[in-house]
């Protein structure tokens, strides 16, 4: 991530979101929430629209990672935040930089 960079954040509110907050902000770069009640959907063609290099997501919301990330392929990264839920951790996830 450089300064100027996009980052598309879909949580509810938590401490995670918050320090995701600071952290965008500490490397200069965009930092851009979306309201958590949006589907998958929306949320991609946010991802597409805004130019995000990264995307961070809450545990609760997988499909939109996946979704995101087919909408833009072209993302650099996209890591999950906070907590998982029930179950989560048997299901494989994003480690950080994306393959291709």
């Amino acid at each position: 991530m450089e300064k100027g960079d996009r980052i598309l954040l879909h949580s509810k509110n938590c401490d995670a979101m918050f320090r995701s907050m600071f952290a965008a902000f500490r490397l200069g770069a965009v930092w851009g929430p979306t309201n958590f009640r949006r589907i998958a959907d929306e949320v991609a063609s946010l991802a597409s629209a805004s130019g995000a290099k990264a995307f961070l997501r809450r545990g609760d919301f997988p499909d939109h990672a996946a979704t995101a990330g087919g909408a833009r392929p072209d993302l650099a990264c996209i890591r999950r935040i906070g907590t998982c839920t029930l179950g989560e951790a048997n299901v494989p996830h994003e480690t950080g930089q994306r393959a291709g």
